[in-house]
């Protein structure tokens, strides 16, 4: 890649169940690929969680990231995998390794969850989500990530 070439983008929206996360995506990059462990979850429309397909559910997540970036298409990751400082760095450096420029948001309002997260598992993640200082410390020297939304000027999905 030439060095004014524009480099792809990845935008990651990041916050515990009921931040916002999906609604803001949809709003505002609505022709963006957009990927979130719950899609695994989501058969017609109707989303059941299934614990003992977690791990199947992250093995899907990982692969659909690694395909979007190998891509080279602009695209976007919701979800509480954000939470987890392996999942959240794994994305962060192979879209590094790939050549995007990184955009983080994290979203911190609780507009209550719809998936009915029960109150202790909330706690759970909510013990290990990285904060927004955090990561703005671990980057603050890598001029491809980013704090904030990215610009509506992207590329679509083809």
């Amino acid at each position: 890649m030439s060095s004014k070439a524009k480099r792809p983008r990845l935008q990651i929206i990041r916050g515990l169940p009921g931040s916002g996360k999906t609604t803001l995506a949809l709003k505002r990059y609505p022709h963006l690929m957009r990927l979130e462990t719950d899609m695994f979850f989501s058969r017609r429309g109707e989303y059941i969680f299934t614990p003992a397909l977690n791990r199947k559910a992250v093995a899907w997540f990982e692969e659909m990231v690694y395909q979007c970036a190998f891509s080279k298409m602009d695209f976007v990751l919701t979800g509480v995998f954000a939470a987890h400082t392996e999942r959240l760095e794994h994305c962060i450096v192979m879209a590094l390794d790939c050549g995007y420029d990184v955009y983080i948001k994290t979203l911190t309002t609780d507009h209550g969850n719809i998936h009915n997260v029960p109150k202790a598992h909330l706690d759970a993640m909510r013990s290990v989500f990285v904060s927004e200082a955090q990561l703005r410390k671990r980057y603050r020297r890598n001029s491809h990530v980013h704090f904030g939304l990215m610009s509506d000027k992207l590329k679509r999905i083809r």
